[in-house]
């Protein structure tokens, strides 16, 4: 677990109401050979049936591809290769899990598989459902090679071999969705000179349209730049979370930096269910002086 310094305790606070850049589901839609992805969920607690009767996939142009779950409780689609997709399960019609992966070291969580060319099957093993978020058992970055180095995707700091480190590759939009497998990222900005915003949690758009999941209540925001911050920028006036429709009911953060100083988190004690959030980056500065990209983007929170 990384270490992080404490910043400042933020009490209530205004909120920036600049928008923020596009956000859609993602793919790369290039015609491509099938590949099998299978898995399996678990029992329901009662120990009869299984957690979901129904897996979901859903592409860069919101086409959606189903498959029933078996009585032992596996699953099977045939997906095209070089593309991502989001991962639904369902029980009796209701949404009750989306998948969440670990693209490697030093990133956020991804909302999406990654499904590369290999004449294999890609197997996520038992997704294993809490809160919301259907963690795979066995890592599919864990089994992909994309640039075929012998290093697999988890492991390898340029998986694509296009010279531009993992961790730096852009999600302009920040829906979680790589620029080169997103094709809706026409609006984008949050770019100052080299300085960008990485990638947010929650990210832009979650829990709005579709079956995307919602954001648990006490998720913490989270935001990586591209440079060291300096953390005497970090304040309530520069990090600002709040209802969308709301901003004088900011929330009360306990904001830090990560050991990197390249990441800003703010812990709080909870936001308020089904409501849209907007959280904006106005003022941060690098170390070096430079601003940071002026961002804002929002999220829709679970029921409860």
């Amino acid at each position: 677990m990384q270490s992080s310094r404490i910043i400042i305790i933020m009490g209530p606070v205004l909120l920036w109401l600049a928008t923020a850049g596009c956000g859609a589901a993602g793919g790369s839609e290039a015609g491509n050979p099938t590949r099998t992805l299978n898995g399996s969920v678990g029992l329901k607690s009662t120990g009869s049936g299984c957690e979901a009767d129904q897996v979901i996939t859903t592409n860069a142009a919101n086409e959606t591809l189903s498959a029933t779950v078996a009585s032992d409780c596996t699953f099977t689609l045939s997906v095209k290769s070089n593309r991502v997709y989001r991962l639904d399960l369902l029980s009796a019609n209701t949404h009750i899990g989306s998948l969440e992966t670990d693209p490697g070291p030093g990133r956020f969580p991804s909302p999406v598989v990654h499904v590369m060319g290999a004449d294999t099957s890609l197997d996520l093993g038992e997704l294993r459902i809490t809160d919301g978020i259907a963690t795979p058992s066995k890592e599919p970055a864990k089994q992909e090679d994309a640039d075929d180095d012998g290093v697999n995707n988890f492991a390898d700091a340029d998986d694509d071999a296009d010279g531009v480190a993992d961790g730096d590759e852009e999600d302009c939009d920040l829906d979680g969705i790589l620029d080169d497998f997103d094709l809706d990222t026409a609006t984008c900005g949050g770019k100052v000179g080299n300085i960008r915003v990485f990638e947010v949690l929650p990210r832009s758009g979650e829990g709005s349209g579709g079956l995307r999941a919602k954001a648990k209540l006490t998720q913490p925001i989270r935001v990586r730049l591209s440079c060291r911050v300096a953390l005497a920028s970090v304040t309530a006036t520069t990090f600002q979370v709040a209802p969308a429709d709301d901003p004088a009911s900011g929330l009360s953060c306990l904001l830090a930096v990560d050991a990197s100083d390249k990441e800003i988190r703010c812990d709080h004690a909870g936001m308020a269910p089904t409501t849209l959030y907007r959280a904006s980056l106005d003022g941060v500065q690098c170390e070096d002086g430079t601003t940071a990209p002026t961002t804002s983007w929002t999220w829709m929170t679970r029921d409860s």
